[in-house]
């Protein structure tokens, strides 16, 4: 059985361009980030950029399927400088509206393979216009062999609204 350890709680009484968590112990096999996000951008969408160990060079790619008409797109980026671009719903969503996002970071502490993660989000709202909802699922690599020990999420150019909620757990035994 799986064993689940709250390691940070982040809720926003302010809004903030950024949240970091560093010296993330390599005391457990996996990573699990949940968060509720909202942006002050004004737009029905943003767009959120995490990075891991503050490595802002060309050592990321992800492959993202995304939706939010009857067409769903794929995105492949190689060589770039964060790990894709996971979308959020915005500031002219529905009001108190936040977006869901899960994150999982296999064997994060293994200094021996580059770095996986899954992660998907959902961009909620009160209609079924195409471009007014999203849903977001991508995997993306971390070209490098280090220990994940800190995790920033980046807001492009806007903040992350009040009342926005990150949440950090290790995993043992999954």
């Amino acid at each position: 059985m799986a064993v689940w350890t709250h390691l940070a709680h982040d809720s926003l009484s302010l809004p903030a361009t950024t949240v970091t968590w560093s010296s993330i112990s390599g005391s457990y096999d996996h990573l699990c980030i949940k968060a509720s996000i909202r942006s002050d951008k004004g737009s029905l969408i943003d767009y959120i950029q995490p990075t891991l160990n503050g490595d802002t060079g060309s050592n990321y790619s992800y492959t993202e399927l995304f939706t939010g008409t009857a067409t769903p797109v794929t995105y492949r980026g190689t060589g770039a400088s964060f790990m894709g671009y996971w979308p959020i719903n915005g500031d002219t969503t529905l009001a108190d509206t936040f977006s869901a996002v899960e994150c999982w970071i296999p064997n994060y502490s293994n200094t021996a393979n580059f770095k996986q993660l899954f992660a998907k989000t959902a961009t909620e709202n009160n209609s079924i216009a195409d471009n007014e909802w999203t849903l977001w699922v991508a995997a993306g690599l971390w070209s490098s062999t280090s220990a994940i020990t800190s995790i920033e999420f980046v807001n492009s150019g806007d903040d992350f609204m009040a009342h926005s909620v990150f949440d950090l757990y290790g995993i043992l035994g999954a």
